[in-house]
């Protein structure tokens, strides 16, 4: 905020908290406009994709399984199995502030599992931002979890486009 008004030679932020406000209005109105041109252009699952048996798919990092539970969501609070690996070297880089397991999907520092259950995350997910559009609650979560399906489906397209080149071969 500072450094907007800093920038736009504004000697308080009150004209900048209007501008964000009307930034984020902004982006409501387009992201469904454009977002089904933009999509298979922009790469959102940033991680790799191994084998659960992969001994070390961070080479020097420790193996560090993530659950595909997340306890602060209703709809994911139940344990359906790992998902993936951090590749976070914590003991450098301190532990991950994000959101795990709906951050991993749009991590770099991810590696998912083949096996996992992708598609019953995204569907629990799916139903989340059901249950939140039809509600009068912040809609900046199903705002931010539709990116995470997003990646979960680009995911799950590079598992399946692997598995059938595997196939061919």
């Amino acid at each position: 905020r500072e450094q907007i008004a800093e920038a736009l030679d504004h000697t308080d932020l009150q004209n900048v908290e209007i501008y964000i406000q009307a930034a984020a209005n902004f982006m409501n109105d387009v992201t469904p406009a454009v977002d089904h041109a933009l999509t298979p252009l922009v790469r959102r699952f940033l991680g790799k994709v191994v084998d659960r048996d992969n001994p070390e798919p961070f080479e020097g990092i420790p193996k560090r399984v993530v659950p595909g539970s997340a306890p602060f969501l209703p709809v994911l609070n139940q344990p359906i199995g790992s998902i993936g690996v951090c590749g976070r070297d914590i003991r450098k880089d301190g532990l991950c502030r994000l959101a795990p397991p709906l951050s991993c999907y749009l991590c770099d520092r991810f590696a998912a599992f083949i096996d996992a259950p992708h598609a019953r995350v995204a569907d629990q997910l799916e139903k989340m931002v059901l249950m939140k559009a039809n509600t009068t609650s912040d809609q900046r979560i199903p705002l931010q979890v539709e990116s995470v399906l997003k990646a979960i489906a680009q995911l799950r397209a590079q598992i399946a486009a692997e598995a059938e080149s595997e196939g061919d071969a």
